[in-house]
């Protein structure tokens, strides 16, 4: 597993590696960008459009984020820390990658007259696709966790894969991302959605919140304790 987990991580890390150093020094993908992106606007269509745009809102930060806190309370009644930490590592870490990563190669937004959405901020990689991956692969492994029937794990591991592979497409349809921004978010989120699952299978973290919880419990015995002998 964790031979695995690492190999994914040094895949997905030289596949972004390759497309964010064809980016910086505008090479063969790079040019190609803005010729692919032409021929998609081209060919849309204002139905394609319409679902392309309710597609794309499963990527938007703010809808990842009010779900994680849903998922988040969830498992707080369950005391499964492990599962906590994990969701939050993925969601919030891949929000925070992506701002980093948008800061350092500072790619202007694809301006294609044809687009009818506007987007803000910077275009590499893509964040609605780095959110999508790290939130919804982060789900499917949850309730993997949780479940014992194959076909529930097979159906959440193609749903997860559906589901963020649509987005990322959205993000072409609607003009507001190169080829190579989703590309490169598949593989900046993929790599650390690994991490993150690599983090949980060696730390142990329903321990550590069990100690904290055990601790938290103990100072406020002793202030409940310290207040009733004040009251005597």
């Amino acid at each position: 597993m964790i031979v695995l987990l690492l190999g994914f991580i040094l895949i997905d890390g030289i596949i972004f590696a390759i497309l964010a150093e064809d980016v910086a020094d505008h090479e063969i993908l790079a040019m190609m960008d803005p010729v692919f992106g032409q021929w998609l606007i081209s060919h849309t269509t204002p139905l394609g459009t319409a679902i392309f745009s309710a597609i794309t809102f499963l990527g938007n930060y703010f809808f990842i984020s009010l779900c994680t806190v849903v998922i988040g309370i969830i498992l707080i009644l369950r005391t499964d820390w492990d599962q906590l930490v994990f969701l939050i590592l993925a969601v919030r870490g891949a929000a925070f990658l992506n701002l980093v990563l948008k800061q350092v190669f500072l790619r202007p937004r694809p301006d294609f007259p044809q687009s009818d959405l506007t987007a803000f901020g910077f275009s590499f990689p893509s964040g609605h696709t780095m959110m999508a991956l790290a939130f919804y692969g982060a789900v499917a492994c949850i309730v993997i966790h949780y479940s014992n029937k194959r076909l529930i794990k097979i159906s959440v591991t193609i749903g997860a894969v559906i589901t963020s592979l649509l987005v990322g497409f959205s993000r072409l349809y609607l003009g507001v991302h190169y080829l190579t921004d989703v590309m490169a978010g598949f593989a900046a989120s993929g790599a650390w959605l690994a991490v993150c699952i690599l983090a949980i299978t060696l730390v142990d973290f329903n321990a550590i919140g069990e100690r904290i919880k055990n601790y938290l419990d103990q100072q406020l015995m002793k202030y409940k304790n310290s207040f009733k002998h004040k009251l005597k």
